[in-house]
């Protein structure tokens, strides 16, 4: 088989397998970096509504003005408040990966809402929500020990400041692997940590190991 057969093929294949996964509508902008799971709902739900007259079904972007039990108010950004309801077939998601939850979305938030409207208009059971200002992600930090209180630790990282490490539950290893205590951890000791990383105020809970490298 000549180069150029293998190309035409291998480019053949990629727009095939572009079509598979995107279909024939184009996803938003602010959709493209949700997690798998995200955006294979959004797509399906965007193909569903596309077509139809109900285009409302879609908020991209809106700010949180209530938060109740089982719904949220959002005003979406082009006017106009929408009550959305919340069930148990609600998927949230933080702005970068990983589920959310109903209890995490704050007055004030920003969100994207994907469900079908109700009534008159002004309210949507939502089948997806994305809390843009919930930025969390796993994330993995290494640095040296500033300080050390109780379950906290101060890690001087290389690109991301002072990181602030809560270590409850963490798993503590040497630099072997072999599981030590947190009192091992010391002012001016290398660590690396693992767990969820919240941009917003630099600081990293469920934490899952700390590797010391000191130890």
């Amino acid at each position: 088989m000549s180069y150029k057969t293998q190309k035409i093929k291998r480019l053949s294949s990629a727009a095939l397998l572009s079509l598979v996964i995107y279909g024939s509508s184009m996803t938003p902008v602010w959709a493209k970096d949700l997690p798998n799971t995200a955006n294979q709902a959004f797509q399906k739900i965007e193909r569903q509504y596309s077509r139809s007259k109900n285009k409302d079904a879609v908020i991209g972007r809106g700010k949180v003005d209530g938060v109740n039990e089982n719904s949220i108010v959002v005003t979406r950004d082009k006017g106009g408040q929408i009550t959305v309801l919340i069930d148990e077939r609600t998927k949230i998601f933080r702005r970068y990966e990983g589920k959310g939850s109903l209890k995490e979305i704050k007055i004030g938030h920003e969100v994207n809402v994907v469900g079908k409207m109700e009534g008159d208009g002004t309210t949507m059971r939502a089948l997806m929500i994305r809390d843009l200002s919930i930025e969390k992600r796993f994330g993995e930090f290494k640095g040296t020990v500033k300080s050390l209180s109780g379950q906290i630790i101060i890690l001087k990282s290389k690109g991301r400041g002072d990181v602030r490490v809560d270590l409850t539950g963490a798993r503590i290893l040497d630099k072997r692997g072999k599981e030590v205590t947190v009192s091992s951890i010391q002012p001016g000791y290398v660590v690396k940590a693992k767990g969820v990383w919240d941009s917003s105020d630099n600081t990293m809970t469920e934490v899952e190991a700390v590797k010391v490298y000191s130890v």
